[in-house]
């Protein structure tokens, strides 16, 4: 035995002789130790349990966080609820009664409802409450909800979650209150949803009109599949022949869809529910035919019809389960088995649906694969089907576990099965743990065994031999130590748990290197130093060295290249009060306090909160560059100073940086010379708990070189300070390197990363920088910075994620129409522009592109600082933006969206624009008519140098008041660690080009474009690839500085690929380049993509091929379309372009010239090519 209380403690506690055992520490005790825990422990439990642990499952977590709530005083117990709930909403389902009345307060209690978990929260709280209190409560809530849906993403998915979970009728005064706030919303499909979610809590006529309001909507959604899903959704409020009717159209829809196979599927299946033959056998032939014909390779289609199925059990109205059921149970154990690999997350859900063969056969299959971080899943999911389990396939589950040979997995099974096993079977599982589990275990387990027997049995069973191991003796050894003996050992102990199920481990569920600007999902409960900036001992200080899980892949990459301990850019904070005592990276800030965000470059600093430090190696910086630094904050987050936000760095002749632009001059600096090398930016927290974001870019020539997301946890109150600093130590000594910072920042998108002269210095200073980023909310971030000389343009604007597509889609579906005739995508229409010059047709459409490129652009504009800026200011803030963009100049767009939100920035138009007038009101410029006419260039054209006669006409239109047409864009996608950018691409003596051509003889222009290309770049080196094997080897072998794609394209499977040689030849595809080692050393060449009569290439499918040039390739940049492409735009829009770049033009300039050469022969849709690379980039001969 152990020689102490303490010692026996902790061996009972960490797995130490003589309790040793395999997965030590185990979260369940901290549900045993609970009650002997005083109230600011229990607080640091509940932090460590809600936002530390990755390998958890919910019932497991949830299990925990009641028991720890509940010993709480009735003060904390409200405090910790309404910390825990947003987080982890199911925590409501284990509450004792007595506490669901402190639980309803502690919701209504959190601010906002910013937290999607609150509602559902609210929601099956309310569930278990009285049924006349809880009515009373969801329509106070969805009152004050009514009101803001159009203002606030958050508030409209609140409204929908409790629409969906509403028993009865909502009164028509507050019906129609959330009507008016439905029709204030942008976009047919979100108006729609909302609409049909509305319609079964109405009655008589107002329901009427809303049904009928929400059928015309749906048949205004532009996405064909995005309809005929809302059309099935709209058939549960119809009836009879109507319902048959909408689900028939439905029907048609998605089986017309030729482009996105596996949603048409889903939509199929679903439909397949509501019919009955031979509709329902048509639907679900028509979901598996692309499978079937060959079209999708893997997974079968009979497998992809078991997992669209699966995926749709949590959310089966009650009607339909029944139908529901007849087809899971249709299903066969292969499909199932299957579809476990693919879509195990949705098992659980459909465990009630499941018939006792297929039951046994799924738990056989999770229980034989069981392995590594996916056994805490299917402990999840043995606890979920357990239920549902005859008491023969109960037995099985144990033979099976007793098979496994593993003490750890055979108790948790046990513990598992207990409630559900009949009295024979509960008898056995005594004898198996008393059997096959060791005195830990063993204790462990027969105490919830035994608690399942009768009275009278439970009474008779002795279990002295296990009194060591018990609850109860646990809670009596650590009640018999000193308090901060006690807290001290707790602490280690939570250290350890951390340790174990978080930060120390991998993530199973990372899927890219890239760190998304959404919100990481925890918030810190009440824990915060009071001088969080106050430090004794500044040198013991630890240095976050590790990322968050999902940074993993970068924290690795960086070890392979990690930067020069001189030369890295350092972040951090500190109080305003000492602006030099920066705060540990393992400490939150206070909430309503008042920081100083810095930033210095140079010597690797330990007290700096960056992740992975990124390099700035000044000595292959272009002598005395200037570095423009800009912060920009996240609506509702950081508060930043509007007048405090941009500084300037110098690069200077000795390696050192100086600040010449200082933001702030800190009042009680003890050293002043600090402000020579470090930028101060000053920052208030928010006003409540929770994880925060501030985003600070680093510009050079006005180009986006680097961003830098940082992300900080925000705490309101409760420990003392030198309890939180006591934990921060303690968890770090433990486990250095793999704790999760509750401040960071990390360089998620670059230019460079090592920012060498040979790359900066062939930069040209751009006239404007527009970063956009995901803010994780719902909404979409634009970020501007601009200006002349020294002066400063910095500005922000947020729109919706729908608005923003909506917007994509119009501007999109507008070049469509003008090349096809249809908004819809390419369905083998004619060319419009085959043939002469037509200069109605050429008005129509520049009448139509400016139209929706104004309205864009207004959209973007309007919400200029996130809405809040007054008025005037706005207007102002307009204003200066229109003069520094009215001549033209270098743009660059850098992307942290979602890829299907490439945006048409080429269509924005800025001239004033009445864009309700009907089409024939419109003219075009006199100006631009009379070069279009005669032989001046529009090149040399006042309109386009920012001197448009007509400018102020708003009913007239001129060409260069669309920014493709005035301006240079470019639009660089992100480096991977191993890729650089490149201002310029130098030859010796000849450029060389490879192309790579499709032999289709559908494709009739290649040749003469071959000639065409010859004789326009009489000095270029060529090498002609028309085959798949000789395009790749060319890639990986011939020196290239363009290498230029004119071929077909598509995407199978959602994976886009390009075909080269025969139509029945295989396609290239991102992978491919990796498999085939294609890495383009130098020089890194241009890759232009001309892909004629290519259906469904677009960018939201084409960008991950275009980054892969990029990334993987190590390609300068990529020039792609926005739409398919006819061979005779494909050809004069290349040879206009490429001759101007091997002319030794900017690619951005040559792009843009080619536009305006289209456009002086009356083709408007060189709007459609789109540049991927900055826009300065230029070829050019070595030493010339």
């Amino acid at each position: 035995m152990a020689e102490s209380p303490r010692s026996e403690l902790h061996a009972l506690l960490f797995g130490e002789p003589p309790y040793e055992r395999e997965n030590a520490p185990e979260l369940e005790l901290l549900a045993d130790i609970a009650p002997a825990l005083d109230g600011e422990t229990l607080l640091s439990a509940i932090n460590v349990v809600c936002n530390y642990l990755t390998f958890v499952d919910p019932d497991r977590r949830v299990h925990v966080l009641v028991c720890l709530i509940a010993p709480l005083p009735s003060a904390q117990q409200e405090q910790a609820l309404r910390d825990v709930l947003p987080l982890y909403p199911d925590v409501v389902r284990e509450l004792d009664e007595r506490l669901l009345e402190c639980a309803l307060r502690a919701i209504q209690g959190i601010e906002g409802w910013a937290e999607e978990n609150k509602v559902i929260a609210l929601a099956t709280l309310l569930d278990r409450l009285p049924r006349e209190g809880a009515d009373e409560v969801y329509l106070n809530v969805l009152s004050q909800l009514a009101d803001g849906m159009a203002e606030y993403y958050d508030a409209r998915r609140a409204v929908s979650y409790l629409l969906k979970h509403f028993p009865g009728m909502l009164p028509g005064d507050l019906a129609a209150r959330l009507l008016s706030s439905i029709h204030a919303l942008a976009g047919p499909q979100l108006r729609a949803t909302l609409l049909l979610q509305l319609i079964p809590c109405m009655g008589g006529e107002q329901r009427e009109q809303a049904l009928a309001e929400a059928r015309a909507l749906v048949n205004e959604i532009p996405e064909p599949l995005d309809r005929a899903a809302m059309l099935v959704e709209l058939s549960d409020c119809l009836t009879g022949a109507d319902q048959i009717g909408v689900l028939k159209d439905a029907f048609a829809i998605a089986r017309a869809d030729d482009e996105d196979y596996s949603r048409r599927l889903a939509v199929l299946a679903n439909l397949s529910l509501r019919v009955d033959e031979p509709l329902k056998g048509q639907a679900l032939a028509a979901a598996v035919e692309p499978y079937e014909q060959g079209r999708i390779l893997w997974p079968s289609g009979e497998v992809s019809l078991a997992q669209a199925f699966i995926g749709l059990a949590a959310e089966i109205p009650e009607k339909l389960k029944p139908a529901y059921r007849q087809q899971i149970q249709a299903l066969n154990i292969s499909q199932l088995r299957q579809a476990l690999d693919i879509a195990a997350n949705f098992l659980s859900d459909v465990a009630p649906y499941l018939s006792e063969s297929q039951l046994a056969a799924v738990l056989h299959h999770v229980l034989e694969t069981s392995y590594g971080p996916s056994i805490e899943r299917d402990f999840y999911l043995l606890s979920k089907f357990a239920p549902f389990l005859s008491s023969a396939h109960l037995d099985e589950v144990l033979e099976l576990a007793i098979a496994m040979e593993d003490e750890p997995s055979l108790a948790r099974i046990l513990m598992v099965l207990a409630a559900y096993f009949p009295p024979p079977l509960l008898d056995k599982a005594i004898f198996v743990a008393q059997r096959y589990l060791g005195r830990w275990w063993g204790g462990r387990v027969l105490g919830v065994l035994i608690h399942h027997l009768p009275a009278r049995q439970r009474q008779a069973f002795a279990l002295d031999a296990y009194d060591d191991v018990s609850a109860g003796h646990i809670r009596q050894l650590l009640s018999e130590l000193p308090v901060e003996e006690r807290r001290r050992i707790v602490m280690d102990f939570l250290g350890a748990i951390e340790g174990r199920y978080g930060g120390g481990a991998e993530a199973p569920a990372a899927s890219d290197t890239e760190l998304s600007d959404a919100v990481t999902p925890y918030d810190d409960l009440e824990m915060s130093a009071p001088d969080a900036g106050h430090n004794d001992e500044p040198e013991d200080r630890p240095v976050a060295q590790s990322a968050p899980p999902t940074m993993e892949d970068l924290a690795t990459a960086a070890e392979s290249s990690s930067p020069s301990s001189e030369n890295v850019v350092n972040t951090g904070f500190a109080p305003r009060r000492q602006p030099l005592a920066a705060v540990d990276a393992g400490l939150p800030l206070q909430a309503r306090h008042d920081y100083y965000f810095w930033l210095e470059v140079g010597t690797l600093l330990p007290q700096a909160i960056d992740v992975v430090p990124s390099a700035l190696p000044m000595e292959h910086l272009p002598s005395e560059a200037r570095l423009s630094v800009v912060l920009f904050d996240f609506e509702g987050e950081i508060r930043i100073t509007p007048s405090a936000d941009i500084g300037e760095l110098q690069l200077l002749s000795d390696d050192s940086v100086r600040v010449t632009r200082p933001v702030a001059r800190p009042e009680n600096l003890l050293d002043p010379s600090v402000l020579e090398r470090r930028l101060f930016f000053p920052v208030t927290m928010p006003d409540k708990q929770g994880s925060y974001r501030l985003r600070c870019n680093i510009y050079y020539q006005r180009v986006l070189i680097q961003s830098h997301l940082v992300q900080v946890r925000v705490t309101s109150n409760a420990l003392s300070a030198a309890f939180y600093q006591f934990r921060g130590r303690v968890v770090n000594n433990l486990f250095k390197g793999r704790v999760k910072p509750a401040l960071q920042t990390v360089c998620d998108f670059t230019l460079s990363h090592h920012l060498e002269s040979s790359r900066l210095s062939g930069l040209k200073q751009h006239r404007l920088s527009v970063m956009l980023n995901d803010n994780g909310n719902g909404n979409i971030g634009f970020r501007f910075f601009a200006g002349e000389d020294d002066e400063y343009y910095k500005q922000d604007a947020v729109i919706t994620d729908d608005e923003l597509q909506n917007l994509i889609d119009k501007a999109r579906g507008t070049l469509r129409k003008a090349t096809w005739g249809d908004s819809k995508q390419w369905r083998n229409q004619k060319y419009r522009y085959d043939g002469p010059a037509d200069l109605d047709r050429l008005q129509a459409d520049l009448v139509n592109f400016a139209k929706w490129g104004y309205r864009f652009y207004d959209a973007i504009i309007d919400r200029l600082a996130g809405g809040s800026m007054d008025p005037r200011t706005k207007r102002e803030a307009v204003q200066r933006l229109q003069a520094l963009m009215a001549e033209p100049g270098f743009v660059q767009i850098s992307s942290k969206v979602s890829a299907r939100q490439v945006v048409p920035v080429a269509m924005f138009y800025d001239h004033p624009l009445e864009t309700t007038l009907p089409i024939g009101s419109y003219k075009l410029c006199p100006n631009f008519l009379s070069s279009l006419e005669g032989d001046t260039l529009f090149m040399d054209s006042d309109c386009f140098h920012g001197a448009c006669p007509s400018k102020d006409n708003d009913d007239v239109i001129c060409p260069s008041g669309f920014w493709g047409y005035r301006h240079a864009i470019g639009m660089p996608v992100s480096v991977d660690a191993g890729s650089e950018f490149t201002p310029s691409i130098e030859y010796d003596d000849t450029p060389a080009l490879t192309m790579a051509v499709s032999t289709d003889p559908d494709l009739i222009l290649r040749i003469p474009h071959e000639q065409a290309l010859h004789r326009l770049l009489p000095g270029a080196h060529w090498h002609v690839a028309d085959s798949r094997e000789e395009a790749l080897d060319l890639m990986g072998t011939a020196t290239s500085h363009v290498v230029y794609f004119y071929c077909h394209g598509g995407v199978i499977d959602d994976i886009p690929y390009l075909q080269v040689g025969p139509p029945n030849e295989r396609g290239i595809t991102r992978d491919v380049l990796r498999n085939k080692d294609i890495f383009w050393y130098q020089p890194q060449p241009l890759v232009f993509v001309n892909g004629c009569h290519t259906t469904a290439l677009e960018p939201e499918k084409a960008l991950d091929l275009v980054s892969g040039f990029v990334q993987t390739a190590n390609a300068a940049g990529v020039i792609g379309t926005e739409i398919t492409v006819f061979e005779p735009l494909a050809c004069r829009f290349a040879e206009e372009c490429l001759v101007h770049f091997f002319q030794g033009e900017a690619i951005g300039e040559s792009v843009r010239r080619a536009r305006l050469k289209l456009l002086q022969e009356g083709n408007p849709l060189g709007l459609a090519y789109i540049p991927f690379v900055v826009a300065s980039l230029s070829l050019r001969q070595r030493f010339s």
